[in-house]
């Protein structure tokens, strides 16, 4: 009986209309999504991305993911940046279209792309993602001792390059996501 006694509370979960992206979640789905964001991520996303096979396990949190993203909105337009470590799309040029099938983890801080992903010779992706938007804001579901102001898009995500630019050793790229 301890272990009903320490479980938590409905209330502490975040799954009511009050998120700002109005996501109702439950627990097992909530369990999902800190699992993707603590140990899954990688593995999940190279497999996605087909560079590794994927584990039946991994593509069925994958799927309850989507379903997940498919039932977030971005409540406004919001200014978001994905880094990117090491050269991985550098040799994009304006006009170009990078697609990733792997889920697009992107943050509300361009700071966090920076430090987190984009030193030495990295990159990042700045965008808007326009209300309505599907996406997941994790940090309203996930509580990290640093948070990461993190918004999840849906794997397929496809961004437009505007324009490129250099600026003390990371390459910007304003781009549209489509």
């Amino acid at each position: 009986m301890a272990m009903w006694r320490n479980r938590p509370k409905p209330r502490n979960f975040n799954r009511n209309a009050e998120l700002p992206f109005q996501l109702r979640l439950g627990d097992f789905e909530i369990a999902d999504l800190t699992r993707y964001q603590a140990d899954i991520y990688g593995p999940l996303n190279r497999a996605l991305r087909g560079l590794e096979p994927v584990p039946t396990t991994n593509l069925a949190i994958a799927t309850k993911i989507d379903s997940a993203i498919a039932c977030g909105a971005i409540p406004r337009d919001v200014t978001v940046y994905r880094g990117f470590r090491r050269n991985v799309v550098n040799e994009l040029e304006p006009g170009d279209t990078f697609t990733d099938n792997g889920f697009s983890s992107s943050t509300l801080s361009e700071t966090v792309a920076r430090e987190r992903f984009a030193y030495g010779g990295g990159a990042i992706f700045q965008f808007v993602a326009r209300k309505g938007t599907h996406a997941i804001y994790l940090d309203d579901l996930i509580k990290f001792p640093k948070p990461e102001l993190e918004i999840l898009f849906p794997r397929g995500a496809s961004f437009r390059v505007l324009s490129k630019e250099i600026r003390r050793g990371i390459t910007y790229f304003l781009v549209e996501l489509k």
